[in-house]
Parts: structure tokens; C-alpha cells; sequence
């Protein structure tokens, strides 16, 4: 049980972070020494926090638009 989208967030990061890098590595999209390491997790972070940043934007989007209709909602019963 998380207590906020931070700790979601790094907790789903962390979790990630070995496969996405043993990925690169299995596949060799990027050989295994401490510059590309460095570089990849760089990149991978940027990511992550795009991804997380976009899809919290959309939630508040969403979030917005329900409370909008239940005003609405609540303004024409009564």
C-alpha cells in the first residue's frame, strides 16, 4: 500500500531498473561497462519520469472531468 505517487514511484522504478538493464545488456543494445552503465540509467530515469509525469497529467485530466460531470451532476437535482 503506497502512501503517495512518490513512493509508487520509486518503488516501480526500482523493480524495473534490473530487467530493463539486463535486457540492454542480453540483447546488446549496449555493452556492459561503467560509461554505458552510467548513460543508460541516466536515460532510463529521464524515461521513467516522463512516462510518470504524462500519465499522472492525464489522471488529473480525467479526475477534473468526473468531478466536473458530478457538479453538473448535483446542480441539476437539486
Amino acid at each position: 500500500d503506497f502512501k503517495s505517487y512518490v513512493s509508487y514511484f520509486i518503488a516501480e522504478s526500482i523493480l524495473i531498473y534490473p530487467v530493463t538493464m539486463a535486457f540492454g545488456v542480453g540483447f546488446r543494445w549496449f555493452g556492459l561497462n561503467v560509461t554505458n552503465l552510467i548513460f543508460c540509467s541516466f536515460i532510463y530515469l529521464c524515461v521513467m519520469i516522463e512516462l510518470h509525469l504524462y500519465i499522472y497529467h492525464l489522471e488529473k485530466i480525467d479526475v477534473d472531468e468526473i468531478n466536473s460531470l458530478i457538479e453538473k451532476g448535483k446542480k441539476k437535482k437539486g
